[in-house]
C-alpha cells in the first residue's frame, strides 16, 4: 500500500471496469448502497395496487420508499411486467472474440 506523505491516506488499487454496472453486480451506476428489489417484492407492490391500496399505504406496508412504489407501478403500467428491464450501457471497446485472443 502506498501512502500519500502529506495526507497520510492509503491508496487503494483501482479495479478495471468492464461492461455495465449490472455486469459488475452493482444495482445502478453511482449508487453502490442501493439494491434492486426482488421480483416477488415488485409483484407484491402491483398486487396491493390492484387491490385498491394507494401509494402511501403500499409504501408503509412494505417499508419501501414512495418514489420506488411509484416507479414500480409506472413501469408495470407501461411495460406490463415487473421484471428488471435491461439497461443501456457503453458498448465494449473490444469484441469478445478479440478479447479471447
Amino acid at each position: 500500500m502506498l501512502l500519500l506523505h502529506h495526507l497520510k491516506l492509503p491508496l487503494l488499487p483501482l479495479l478495471p471496469l468492464r461492461g455495465c454496472a449490472g455486469e459488475l453486480g452493482l444495482s445502478q451506476p453511482g449508487s453502490p448502497g442501493t439494491k434492486e428489489l426482488t421480483k416477488q417484492v415488485r409483484d407484491k407492490v402491483v398486487e396491493k395496487y390492484e387491490a385498491g391500496l394507494g401509494y402511501n399505504k403500499i409504501s408503509r406496508a412494505l417499508n419501501i420508499s414512495l418514489s420506488t412504489i411509484k416507479s414500480i407501478i409506472r413501469k408495470w403500467k407501461e411495460y406490463g411486467t415487473t421484471a428488471n428491464l435491461p439497461r443501456g450501457c457503453r458498448p465494449p471497446k473490444l469484441k469478445s472474440r478479440t478479447r479471447r485472443k
